[in-house]
Parts: structure tokens; C-alpha cells; sequence
């Protein structure tokens, strides 16, 4: 088994199939279960591929590709992979919800406690880089206006300057530059308010991955403990067959010896 098998679902999705002969939840549990994990890893490789292109995008902020549009992808990349790491961290706090009202105890369940921790620890270590990208981007954002705000920038035209003339500030240009920067003033706005609620979400998905790890500790502990109740309860069994066995041998001698002493006896008597 590879990584990549792992990474793709591919060992989880033979796991079940391997189990499915009668070790797996039944009917529409396992079903919405099967669902909502696969969006989950879905979800994971859309906000990592998402995170590459955020970083990307905050790589041309102050050069010559940078632009109102350019902005405005990259603010709209960072508002989707937030809701989307919103989205999947309420699907696996729903994973962990189905895991914690079954009763069921097979190798099926086994499997998903196994993929359900993966899933938790891949999203937390996602989010993480996104986290890291959104303060990247918000940096950058801030290095590019307090530039524009203090010195001219030929190639946007943002102060209108040309070199060999003397300095001449048209109220179109000033203007202009006014606009751009209260466009990228809003833009950090954005920007320091999506930190914050990315801040959030992975403080949140840090007490739910560390609750359902206890949780599913919790269950493997309930299982083995089931399974060590079981083998002694099988020991005592066992024992108390072999003690009833010998019981039975115990009491077949007592009866042959009485039966003997009684034939004795009435010999004796017979003779006399």
C-alpha cells in the first residue's frame, strides 16, 4: 500500500469493499457516512489546490502583473476556501456525530474510525496552509499600499510622474491615486477580516479533531476492553465446564464404590 493510495481514498475504498460481506453499518447510516467522507476528502484537495493559487496570485501583488482584477481573483479565492473550510468542518464534525450514535462494533466501523482520523488530520493541516497563505497575502497587500501611498509608481501611472520633467500632479491623476489606494485599503479590509475568521475556523476544527481523536480512543478502548470481558468470560466458561466435568467423574466414583461397598455388604450377608 502507497501513500498515494491512502492520500486518494483508495485504501479506504478497498477496506470497505473488503468488509462489506457483514462488517459494515447498515443501510443509510453507512451511506450518508460514505457521502459526506468523500466531500470531505473533495473539499481538502479543492482548499489545498485553492492555497497554490492564492500564493501564487499574492506573488504578483507589486509588480507588473498586478491589477484590479488580479485583486480582486485573489480576494475572491480567499472568501471560497473560506466558506469551503467553514463547509468541511461541519461535515466532519457530522462524521464524528455518526460515529458516536452507532452501535456498531465491526471491522466496517473500524475502517471508518481509521479514515474518519485521517480525514480530520489532513483538513486541520490544510486549513493550517491556508491560514498561512491568507497572512501572506495580507502582508503583501499592506507592503503594495504603503508603497503607492509614498512613492510614484510609473508603470500603474498611480502619481502620474515623468522622468527628466518636473514633478506636475494633475487633480485626474490625484484623484485616480486616491481611488486606487482606497481600493487597496478596502481590499486589507477584507483581507484582515478573512484572517480572522480562518483564525476561527481552525481553532475550531482543533477542538473537534482533538474530541473526536478522544473519542474514537474511547471507542477502540470500549472495544478492546469488550474483547478482553469476552475472552475471560470465555475462561470462566471454560473453566466451569471442565470443573463440572470433573464433578461427574467425581461423582460416578462415589457411586461405583458405593455400589460396591453395598455389594459387599450383601454378599456378606448372603454367605452368612
Amino acid at each position: 500500500m502507497s501513500f498515494e493510495d491512502v492520500s486518494q481514498g483508495t485504501y479506504w475504498k478497498q477496506q470497505r469493499q473488503e468488509s462489506a460481506a457483514g462488517d459494515r453499518l447498515g443501510g443509510s447510516s453507512s451511506n450518508n457516512y460514505d457521502r459526506s467522507a468523500a466531500v470531505v476528502r473533495s473539499n481538502i484537495g479543492t482548499i489545498s489546490s485553492n492555497v497554490g493559487t492564492i500564493r501564487r496570485l499574492t506573488a504578483a501583488l507589486g509588480t507588473e502583473k498586478d491589477s484590479p482584477e488580479l485583486r480582486q481573483r485573489l480576494h475572491g479565492c480567499i472568501s471560497e476556501n473560506k466558506s469551503l473550510s467553514q463547509e468541511t468542518k461541519s461535515l466532519l464534525r457530522q462524521l464524528g456525530s455518526m460515529m458516536s450514535k452507532s452501535s456498531y462494533q465491526g471491522t466496517g466501523q473500524h475502517v471508518q474510525r481509521l479514515e474518519q482520523r485521517k480525514l480530520g488530520d489532513d483538513l486541520q493541516k490544510t486549513v493550517k496552509a491556508f491560514q498561512d497563505a491568507v497572512k501572506e497575502a495580507l502582508q503583501k497587500e499592506r507592503a503594495c499600499v504603503a508603497v503607492a501611498s509614498t512613492q510614484p509608481d510609473e508603470n500603474t501611472s498611480l502619481l502620474g510622474y515623468e522622468r527628466g520633467q518636473e514633478m506636475v500632479i494633475a487633480d485626474n491623476d490625484l484623484e485616480y491615486n486616491e481611488a486606487m489606494i482606497a481600493e487597496r485599503s478596502q481590499g486589507i479590509k477584507d483581507v484582515e477580516k478573512s484572517v480572522r475568521e480562518v483564525n476561527e475556523i481552525f481553532k475550531d476544527l482543533s477542538v473537534i479533531v482533538a474530541d473526536q481523536g478522544h473519542m474514537i480512543d474511547d471507542i477502540e478502548s470500549s472495544v478492546v476492553d469488550a474483547m478482553d470481558r469476552t475472552k475471560q468470560g470465555t475462561a470462566e466458561l471454560n473453566r466451569a465446564a471442565a470443573n463440572q466435568r470433573k464433578a461427574r467423574k467425581t461423582m460416578c466414583c462415589l457411586i461405583l464404590v458405593l455400589t460396591i461397598i453395598v455389594a459387599l455388604i450383601v454378599y456378606s450377608l448372603v454367605a452368612n
